[in-house]
């Protein structure tokens, strides 16, 4: 796109995702993964499969108070039960 447009956007994309690429992505064999590794830390200083991308409904009550809590558990589809490990949920926006 940056090439046929010359738009300097794309062009500043086209850079920033191939920087992302070969400093996020790259093997020490020279290839490239696939996806990135969801183990991140969960704010006690351990490492947890999805850490960083799940919510259980507990950590919505202490972030937006109860009232918000409920109405983002409900529209984002957090449950008591989880979606995910240990009883968090992936936060998904429902079909329309």
């Amino acid at each position: 796109l940056w090439r046929a447009t010359g738009s300097a956007l794309a062009r500043r994309v086209a850079l920033e995702t191939a920087d992302f690429l070969v400093r996020e992505l790259r093997t020490a064999e020279g290839g490239f993964a696939s996806a990135l590794d969801a183990d991140s830390d969960d704010g006690t200083g351990r490492h947890v499969e999805g850490a960083y991308y799940v919510w259980t409904p507990q950590q919505l009550r202490e972030v937006l108070g109860d009232a918000d809590a409920a109405l983002a558990a409900a529209h984002f589809g957090v449950t008591d039960d989880g979606t995910f490990e240990h009883g968090s949920s992936v936060l998904r926006l429902p079909r329309t």
